[in-house]
């Protein structure tokens, strides 16, 4: 039972917020019933009234001297209604469906149930439609549960059988199994756990029904892939073959033969219950599986068919009305794109392709559909985020040095470039939109036209992949002038290539305008902290850029010391000092990325605490308290509940980057002929001396503090975990002090691996390539301690079990249809790579084949990925003595660039794999 709760009148009830059940309706000591309706959820209340004459509550009758009669209103679950009613009341209105489920569901008697739903049913209130019957459904079975909806339904004891207008049995009416069923469906544990009963039950199941289901949040690909096929086939009554063969026509849209709607389609798909069902299936695609987003994109062009073909009309011959019709629904399907997934920068091939689906319909119609200015910005801010182009970083590698990075030819082809072949595609799409009558007159132009290497007087900057999010476009408001908006000047901050064109940047901002705004100190803490890590990496590689976050050396120039010092930026927490001296407090995205990037345990709580974003015992639980094992939720539980999700995935990875390691001077190899510098790590080397760190913990365990705060927020956020995975993995992580720096730590390491896996899936969550990436780490740490400690009895297959099950559950293979991917998870050669060399490793040659079997099968899936090459040079080395591995290896060979030679495995074996 809910608890109950309080509602202090200030304002009057409006007649949409609370409903009579039925209208004056009144029961013994003064006691008044109604149903509030919040949205799709209702329950029933029963009011409390102090003293006074009968009045009505609602409607025209509702008067200020109710409200002072009632200055409170305490409710709780009351009972039926209709039982406490007296007859005149019951029979003055017809029933609303709502009042009469609830009823339904509080007899306990078969054969009462079976004579009110006889008696009741045909007389509802014909004003509601049908799918409003039950779209309180789910409040009131919190209300009742009975054993009965603990188990799947029984078998039907009575149908309605009132016949319909074509005097066959009325298929319209709901008989006590249905009800059950649905109620069983709903009862299921969690999003997934509903889905899987949904599917499970062959019989009918209301579309509102799984509208339902929706308001959870899916956590399994298999799960979604279930219900966008499912939107296909029983809601757009489209099939496999019908989306194959417009996919083959190149346009998003059905062919004649394809356009149908089926006879037993009881309903005709409106426009706002087709985009209730897109607008929910969107946002779990950016929750959970992005590689959707096409299949769901792709369903507009099937339901402007569906449209055509029952208004009669042509696509060539829109009228007005239904012209504006399909832009609104156009132009609606590109905003939903605005939006980015969890992992927004490996998704934008997906939103891409999603993106091209919907401009495929553009001419298909006559006139031609057309875009509203944030349509442009959302596809431009697509190319924004998107990763460079061959051309683009092209122009990138011909820009000078110096500022502004004007063009300079290398050679005569780049002599004959044009200077439109080097504008990047965001600087195209913004001509465009200036084309078609839409000026740059908001921020968010400017600031997308920044990123894409265009100042605004024309002269170039660097083109920088960023997601420029949707909030430049809440309010539209003109740029009156971009020569003092902090948002531009934050977008000229970070499309630089170093601290020192960043710095001189937010300098010049401050001189001549006052002071910086928090979007543009977070982008200088950004260079600031990269410009750091670059700094400590051995060999970071080429950089393109503007392609990530990387920042690139400040080159040498003779120019005095003096000046040298007056361009040199700040360090980051002087930096943090001025912001606070401006009376800028951090809050949002830069707070937790000063968090997750602080120097210290001790700094990232202060960033916290400066804040003033959260109470003194949501502190205190993220802090801890020393010497403890674990530590005391405090007593309201949703203050631990509404930490937002990015500040507590922030604290967890960073007291997992100082959690208690063996410190070495030298990154090792770990036993295993690699180097520990291939596994991920947000900080890839570990500070030298971390004595005051140490010293502040005493004996403090950094990791047991984060499994006890995990254990009690239970987050469903994966970020947060593979933070923790991160640091088990890591080589030199103690997991028992007296075992610190030997085999057996090692080996207790991956025992607490597994055991936080098997937590991670008892929330309902699978893990992704990067996940999957981690554990292999974790493995390949553990092994050589894991041979040592089983000597002769050391079975290689069951060391890696969890591996290969985790690996099989995540390539997962199913039948491709409606345009969805064959795989779940799109697998990358650094998945790979950290595969085969735990397979290697461990000695687990079987598994090796099977993954070489699996490489063959699965080859036009990863057609596209980079460096395969590479992988099968790994599986050779491991596999090249093996006799019953040789066809396949010569099959291999033949499909990623023949055999390797002996240079290939020699390289391979002293350098390993890197990621």
């Amino acid at each position: 039972m809910p608890h109950q709760r309080t509602i202090q009148i200030n304002k009057p009830f409006s007649q949409r917020s609370v409903r009579h059940a039925p209208a004056g309706c009144r029961g013994g000591n003064g006691i008044r019933t109604f149903t509030t309706h919040y949205g799709q959820v209702s329950t029933q209340l029963s009011v409390v009234k102090e003293t006074g004459p009968p009045r009505r509550i609602l409607g025209k009758n509702w008067r200020g001297s109710a409200r002072k009669s009632l200055p409170k209103i305490e409710y709780e679950p009351s009972t039926s209604v209709l039982r406490r009613c007296p007859s005149s009341f019951r029979h003055r209105k017809k029933r609303t469906p709502a009042s009469a489920l609830y009823h339904w569901l509080d007899l306990e008697k078969e054969d009462e149930k079976c004579q009110f739903y006889k008696n009741t049913w045909p007389d509802l209130d014909g004003d509601y439609p049908h799918s409003q019957v039950l779209r309180t459904l789910q409040t009131l079975l919190e209300l009742h549960h009975h054993d009965v909806f603990s188990i799947p339904p029984p078998t039907p004891t009575y149908r309605d059988i009132t016949p319909g207008a074509n005097g066959e049995p009325n298929q319209d009416k709901i008989d006590d199994v249905e009800l059950h069923s649905w109620a069983w469906i709903l009862l299921g544990d969690g999003a997934d756990g509903k889905i899987e009963r949904f599917f499970a039950l062959n019989s009918r199941k209301p579309p509102f029904l799984l509208l339902i289901i929706l308001q959870w949040d899916i956590r399994k690909v298999e799960s979604l892939r279930q219900v966008v096929v499912y939107f296909w086939t029983e809601i757009l009554k489209q099939s496999a073959e019908a989306v194959a063969e417009s996919e083959n026509n190149g346009i998003g849209f059905p062919s004649e033969a394809s356009r149908v709607v089926s006879a037993d389609q009881p309903y005709a798909l409106s426009d706002a219950s087709f985009m209730r069902f897109v607008t929910r299936l969107h946002y779990h695609a950016r929750k959970t599986w992005p590689a959707a987003l096409p299949s769901i994109n792709a369903s507009l062009g099937h339901y402007f068919g569906m449209v055509l073909f029952r208004t009669s009309v042509r696509a060539d011959e829109l009228s007005p009305k239904l012209h504006r019709r399909f832009c609104r629904l156009y132009n609606t399907f590109i905003h939903r794109l605005g939006l980015p997934s969890v992992d927004p920068y490996n998704s934008m091939a997906q939103y891409l392709k999603a993106q091209r689906i919907l401009f495929a319909l553009e001419d298909k119609f006559e006139p031609s559909l057309l875009l509203d200015e944030r349509s442009y910005h959302t596809t431009i801010a697509i190319f924004a985020a998107s990763e460079k182009s061959q051309r683009e970083s092209k122009a990138a590698s011909l820009q000078v040095r110096g500022w502004p990075p004007w063009r300079k030819a290398q050679d005569g082809i780049d002599e004959r470039r044009t200077p439109e072949q080097d504008k990047s595609r965001v600087l195209l799409a913004l001509a465009q939109k200036n084309t078609s009558g839409y000026r740059d007159r908001h921020v968010i132009d400017e600031v997308l036209r920044i990123h894409g290497g265009e100042e605004l007087d024309l002269t170039p900057t660097i083109h920088t992949r960023r997601w420029v999010t949707d909030r430049y476009n809440r309010s539209l408001k003109a740029l009156e002038n971009p020569s003092t908006n902090p948002k531009v000047w934050a977008a000229r901050i970070t499309a630089t290539r170093d601290v020192q064109e960043a710095w001189s940047a937010f300098e010049e901002y401050r001189q001549n305008l006052g002071d910086p705004s928090l979007a543009m100190f977070f982008a200088m803490f950004q260079k600031l902290v990269y410009e750091n890590l670059r700094r400590a990496r051995n060999d970071p590689g080429p950089i393109i850029p503007g392609d990530g976050l990387e920042v690139l050396p400040v080159p040498e120039n003779n120019f005095s010391e003096s000046y040298k010092a007056h361009l040199q930026p700040p360090s980051l927490l002087e930096l943090y000092d001025e912001m606070l001296a401006c009376g800028i407090l951090p809050a949002g995205r830069c707070l937790s990325f000063l968090v997750k990037h602080a120097p210290s345990i001790t700094r990232g709580l202060s960033y916290l605490r400066d804040s003033k974003l959260f109470q003194p015992a949501q502190l205190s639980w993220l802090e801890g308290v020393p010497d403890r094992k674990d530590i005391v939720l405090p007593d309201n539980r949703s203050i631990v509940l509404s930490i937002p999700e990015h500040i507590f995935a922030a604290v967890v990875s960073l007291k997992c980057r100082f959690a208690l390691r063996v410190l070495r001077d030298k990154p090792e190899a770990m036993n295993t002929g690699l180097s520990t510098a291939t596994l991920p790590s947000d900080h890839p080397l570990i500070p030298k001396d971390q004595s005051s760190e140490a010293k502040f913990h005493g004996t403090f365990r950094s990791l047991p503090h984060v499994a006890s705060l995990m254990k009690a927020q239970r987050s469903c956020y994966r970020p947060t975990w593979y933070a923790l995975f991160k640091a088990i993995a890591r080589p030199g992580t103690v997991m028992a002090k007296p075992f610190a720096g030997t085999q057996k730590d090692d080996r207790l390491s991956w025992r607490v691996l597994e055991a936080a896996l098997n937590d991670f899936h008892s929330l309902g969550l699978e893990l992704d390539p990067q996940g999957f990436n981690i554990i292999c780490y974790g493995l390949c740490k553990a092994i050589p301690a894991l041979k040592s400690e089983r000597g002769e009895f050391y079975d290689a297959a069951r060391v890696t079990e969890t591996l290969k099950l985790e690996f099989k559950e995540m390539c997962k293979a199913s039948e491709p249809s409606h345009l969805l991917p064959s795989l779940s998870y799109s697998v990358r050669s650094p998945h790979l790579h950290a595969y085969v060399r735990a397979l290697g490793l461990a000695g687990d040659l079987p598994g090796v084949i099977e993954l070489l079997e699996w490489m063959i099968l699965n080859r036009e899936e990863m057609k596209h990925g980079h460096d395969i090459r590479s992988v099968f040079v790994g599986i050779v080395h491991f596999l090249g003595s093996l006799g019953e591995a040789e066809p396949l290896l010569q099959k291999g060979a033949g499909i990623w660039g023949g055999w390797p030679q002996a240079k290939e495995i020699e390289h391979y074996r002293q350098h390993g794999l890197q990621s």
